[in-house]
């Protein structure tokens, strides 16, 4: 114990350290104040094992997390020396607040940081206002689609945190254990100025009616509170406000079951909003017991993935006979595209897919087109051309999405073909092409 403290202040000069085993794994680390308050004030003896006061559960993140991540873990947890770790789990170094601040990523952390001390629904709205601030900085350096919707998800996830605890505030201490998760493009964190909301609420199976009682009045005051924040009511009612989406964790496992055996046009309709979810608040180990029944239902499933591929095949990319784009017109009889329905959400599904019967478990589509190329399910040429169409049409998406907000216009996915140069509608051409070419394998893979 001593030992390590003289190397903290005298040899190295640094406010905390890292334990790590033979293998340089992390297992424990100890800060400052850590020796303060469990040495100190405790009278420890000097001479004892660091082992005995070290902290063993550790917040980290890997080398290529954003940045986002560890001013995620500090507010979350209220510390603030996070190490870092390689893919070997390794500590290859630390990230405390005042490295934060010198980060180009400013803009984006002061609101993280607002939003966790925002005391009312009122200051939240305010707040809202500053995400379309910090979706044009990001346009403006050139971030890549990807972070783009990392970040704008972590920003998602702040609001509803914040407002999970307003409404504990409002209502009272939860009666039972719960997780408040979010599905669909929420839970890939790919999350965009037009997303809506798709939330859900696991319960613990020793809840009452009066529980449920409590969690309906605590779900409408969420759902509602996000829709003022600019995440409209989802159309479909997919939330967590839906009775239906507000259940124990054995009916949401009987869920599941139901959805990946018997997969009819509804009942896969419900499981595609909830084939991908992911915690936000409350009791880990609940959620755990539904994902880890989700993810084995539904990975490998050679039945569900035949009606997955079929449904994914019902939208195919608006290319007409000669090669031309096929468009729809909007409310205004403008000539419009629904970037989202024509390209974004086909890609979304047929990675899915592919990821699904190698049981992957990455949410992510950027990362699932990753773990392809690494199983060798997409070839090098294959993946550079999945992975730049898809980046392509996001970042499509996003620069109409700029120009609406610079124009004072609805934002949406409707994108107006017309406008373009002869350059974008070729290259948007290829796009279409490309996710058209691989449509056709899958048809003749799977035989439908």
């Amino acid at each position: 114990m001593q030992a390590v403290a003289h190397q903290m202040r005298n040899v190295v000069g640094v406010s905390c350290a890292f334990i790590v085993d033979e293998n340089k794994h992390l297992i424990g680390m100890i800060t400052d104040k850590d020796m303060t308050k469990r040495v100190v004030a405790q009278a420890k003896n000097v001479h004892d094992p660091i082992s005995s006061i070290m902290t063993q559960e550790i917040h980290t993140v890997y080398e290529d997390d954003l940045v986002m991540s560890a001013v995620q873990l500090m507010m979350k947890h209220n510390i603030q020396n996070i190490p870092v770790l390689n893919h070997q789990k390794q500590v290859t170094g630390f990230i405390t607040p005042q490295h934060l601040i010198q980060n180009d990523s400013v803009q984006s952390i002061f609101l993280l940081d607002k939003i966790r001390h925002a005391d009312s629904i009122s200051t939240l709205i305010d707040l809202s206002k500053q995400r379309s601030a910090v979706f044009q900085g990001m346009m403006e350096s050139n971030s890549s689609p990807s972070i783009i919707g990392q970040v704008l998800s972590m920003i998602y996830d702040a609001f509803t945190y914040r407002l999970i605890e307003l409404a504990i505030e409002q209502f009272g201490q939860p009666p039972c254990k719960f997780t408040w998760i979010v599905a669909g493009s929420h839970a890939r964190n790919e999350v965009h100025l037009a997303s809506d909301q798709d939330n859900a609420i696991i319960l613990a199976n020793d809840a009452t009616e009066s529980d449920r009682i409590y969690f309906n009045h605590f779900s409408m005051y969420v759902c509602k509170a996000l829709s003022e924040l600019d995440y409209t009511l989802c159309k479909g009612r997919f939330m967590a406000a839906t009775p239906k989406w507000c259940q124990k964790a054995e009916i949401w496992q009987e869920y599941y079951r139901k959805w990946s055996n018997n997969p009819e046009y509804e009942l896969l309709l419900n499981l595609n909003v909830f084939l991908e979810i992911r915690p936000i608040y409350g009791d880990e180990a609940l959620f755990d017991s539904v994902d880890s029944c989700r993810h084995e239902l539904v990975s490998n499933n050679m039945q569900l993935t035949v009606a997955l591929v079929r449904n994914a095949l019902r939208t195919r990319p608006p290319l007409g006979i000669f090669k031309h784009l096929v468009l729809e017109k909007d409310g205004n009889n403008n000539k419009v595209l629904n970037i989202k329905k024509a390209a974004i959400s086909c890609m979304v599904d047929f990675i899915r897919i592919y990821s699904l019967l190698q049981e992957g478990t990455a949410l992510n589509t950027t990362e699932r087109m990753e773990f392809l190329h690494q199983v060798g399910v997409l070839n090098d040429s294959t993946y550079q051309d999945l992975n730049e169409t898809y980046h392509y049409v996001n970042r499509l998406r996003f620069q109409h999405q700029l120009k609406a907000i610079q124009n004072d216009t609805p934002i949406d996915s409707q994108l107006q073909p017309d406008l373009f140069g002869s350059f974008e509608r070729q290259h948007l051409k290829d796009a279409f092409r490309i996710v058209s070419n691989f449509q056709e394998l899958m048809k003749m893979k799977f035989g439908v």
